[in-house]
């Protein structure tokens, strides 16, 4: 039997029940959001897909919900209502991980150990001599200094002082999972990504303290990759002026001459991202 939430309208169906179906105004067989019912607790899905789960049993007694993260099911350790409107990094959340045991009467919250953190990569040089890094772990539960080496982390390749090492991450997932992984409170890297824009309440200090604990681990920013961002900027924007029928087009390639005389050549697709070539 199936039955219509009162607060979302998704369809509830039995543990058992199949999945609803649905179809597109072609025809074509599309996902749907319905939601599993299993004694008091509920378990949400998108297509065969779990997603989040519902009033469920927690260790202590209580009912509350929990997350699919990646595979794995994670929850708050603070009430949901505290959690409503705010980005989960900047409270901080202490997230506990597990799994849960589904029967057809409920649904049970067992708690478990952390993701392991991934300290492996072209970056896994820095990543590994960070993590042990004490000093640094405790700055970063502060959110504006993770935060703020996040941006470090993007604006930035890392060199190692004392052989002059360089090492570069392979984007920005790679880096929000890392400082998930120092912060070591359960978070995973969209927590960290998805606050990019958040405003830091003091940028200088928090780049201040930053800088200091890096230099004391034996690294520092090279900043080559912002300049690449930059001169990228410059000759996009050069481009734009010169052929503004560009950015309403099919796109543009071909050489740009920069104010200063230097020649760039640059490809452009407006549902792409600027690729500077070199």
């Amino acid at each position: 039997m199936t039955t219509v939430g009162k607060d979302d309208g998704l369809p509830i169906i039995g543990p058992s029940d199949p999945e609803p179906v649905r179809f597109s105004l072609k025809g074509d067989r599309i996902r749907a959001a319905y939601k599993r019912q299993h004694g008091a607790a509920l378990i949400e899905y998108s297509g065969d897909s779990p997603l989040r789960a519902e009033n469920i049993e927690l260790p202590d007694g209580t009912r509350g919900w929990a997350q699919n993260t990646m595979g794995r099911w994670r929850r708050p350790h603070v009430p949901f209502e505290e959690m409503a409107g705010v980005a989960p990094a900047t409270i901080p959340v202490s997230w506990r991980w597990g799994t849960l045991d589904i029967s057809d009467h409920d649904v049970v919250f067992r708690p478990g150990p952390l993701p392991e953190p991934d300290l492996d990569g072209p970056a896994g040089e820095l990543k590994r001599e960070l993590y042990a890094n004490q000093a640094l772990r405790a700055l970063v539960r502060d959110f504006d200094a993770a935060l703020m080496l996040y941006r470090f982390f993007i604006n930035c390749d890392f060199v190692r002082v004392r052989d002059g090492h360089k090492v570069r991450f392979e984007g920005n997932a790679e880096m929000a999972h890392f400082i998930a992984d120092l912060r070591g409170i359960g978070e995973f890297y969209l927590d960290i990504e998805m606050c990019d824009m958040d405003p830091i309440v003091d940028p200088e200090a928090a780049a201040a303290r930053l800088e200091a604990v890096l230099v004391e681990a034996g690294w520092r920013g090279s900043f080559e990759r912002a300049a690449r961002v930059e001169l990228g900027r410059q000759v996009v924007e050069k481009m734009r002026s010169l052929y503004p029928e560009a950015a309403g087009s099919g796109g543009f390639f071909g050489t740009v001459t920069l104010d200063d005389g230097t020649q760039h050549w640059v490809s452009y697709f407006p549902k792409d991202a600027p690729k500077l070539q070199k």
